[in-house]
């Protein structure tokens, strides 16, 4: 009987050791295809999904995607050639499916649980088939019985099906890699490429891993205590991963350390971001509203120097003057205005320019450095002498209380 694996290093060499393992490389580019599409689906919760708590690998089903009230059981199939007719998908995948229904009706969470299989590949242009994947509720009398034998009840089909989705057309295994690098500069669209593909490879990693850390018990006892924390009337701590005494932590990809791990989204709010500092991220609003906005390294190091400078004089201001918050703030909302105002017409100069367009942040600084009379002139009451890089550095004061984004927002949080 194997155990499971004690440390991270185990993990990998368990993934090493299935890369080199004499079933030969049809059977890994399979497991590894499965592992490929386990990172797509977690990295769409960031911009598609955001009640997704956590995705369970190789437990119950392929993948397990748990939300606050939501349980989607996947099925994650390849082929080797041709397309998929009703009774391909019968034999693989809504048998393991029929199981996994079975099984959560068992457990007590079917009333929140949908089953799906996403096929590498088309679909059969058989009618039948064609109409079954677009509403497997008017599946014929010979697809029935298919799925009757594949394991679903008889009694329990039309539930079955209520509850049954399949997408075909997934990426083959030959072009998964550029879909998944495609979607991650989606994503975050300052990324350059290589950056791009390290951040898939950390996740392509982690994914592996958590599949490779297998728990030998039964799949009834495996399936009640992975969901038995499944409660429809409650909302699921996102830090606590589910099923702690049966289930290995490595998993569960938890959504939590996907947002430790990757860089903030460009569309990420205020309170986002203040929540990621709270959680004890070593970078501050500042630098991550900067990160956000595609800043570089060299304007994001002469931002925070510039800060930095402003602060001595800001407090001492503070120090000296009763009216010194008063006036402050009315400086505020006039660099306010005039900032956001110049990130409104960069973006508008951005939607011709994908490169001033994903990189916002670099040309508001350039603008305002450039020529620093322009924030100079609205320091009328001499709070900072006039100086352009001072009230430039008083900005980003203003950025780490999270009132300018350094990116144009049309409601701003």
């Amino acid at each position: 009987m194997e155990h499971p694996p004690s440390s991270a290093k185990d993990l990998l060499d368990n993934v090493a050791r299935l890369e080199s393992d004499s079933t030969g490389v049809d059977t890994f580019g399979r497991y590894r295809w499965q592992a490929k599409q386990v990172v797509r689906l977690w990295i769409a919760h960031l911009n598609n999904d955001p009640d997704l708590k956590y995705a369970v690998c190789e437990q119950v089903e392929d993948v397990v995607l748990v939300y606050s009230n939501h349980i989607r059981f996947i099925q994650l199939k390849t082929r080797n050639r041709g397309s998929w007719s009703i009774a391909k998908m019968c034999k693989s995948g809504i048998e393991s499916l029929a199981r996994s229904y079975a099984a959560a009706r068992e457990g007590g969470c079917l009333a929140i649980a949908t089953f799906e299989l996403f096929l590498e590949g088309p679909i059969s242009d058989a009618a039948a088939t064609v109409k079954f994947v677009h509403d497997p509720t008017s599946a014929d009398a010979s697809t029935r019985t298919k799925i009757i034998k594949a394991g679903v009840p008889k009694v329990h089909l039309d539930d079955f099906l209520s509850r049954f989705k399949v997408y075909p057309n997934q990426p083959s295994r030959f072009n998964v890699d550029a879909k998944a690098i495609l979607e991650i500069g989606r994503i975050w669209p300052s990324m350059s490429v290589s950056e791009a593909e390290d951040l898939y490879g950390k996740l392509l990693q982690l994914v592996e891993s958590a599949q490779s850390a297998e728990v030998v018990l039964s799949f009834y006892s495996r399936l009640l205590e992975t969901l038995s924390f499944v409660d429809p009337t409650q909302t699921l701590d996102a830090t606590r991963p589910p099923g702690d005494a049966v289930v290995s932590r490595l998993q569960v990809l938890s959504c939590v350390v996907l947002r430790e791990i990757a860089p903030l989204t460009p569309n990420v709010t205020s309170s986002e971001i203040l929540q990621r500092v709270r959680d004890g991220s070593s970078e501050s609003a500042l630098e991550l509203k900067l990160m956000t906005a595609g800043a570089d390294d060299e304007t994001t190091k002469i931002t925070k120097s510039l800060r930095a400078e402003m602060e001595i004089e800001r407090q001492l201001l503070l120090a000296s003057r009763r009216d010194a918050e008063e006036v402050l703030e009315e400086l505020a909302s006039r660099v306010l205005v005039v900032a956001k105002s110049t990130a409104h017409r960069i973006h508008q100069a951005g939607i011709v320019n994908p490169a001033i367009f994903s990189k916002p942040a670099v040309s508001i600084s350039l603008e305002f450095l450039s020529n620093p009379r322009i924030l100079g002139d609205l320091d009328r009451k001499d709070l900072f002498s006039r100086d352009g890089l001072r009230v430039y550095g008083f900005l980003a004061h203003l950025s780490d209380e999270c009132r300018f984004p350094w990116r144009y927002v049309s409601d701003p949080k």
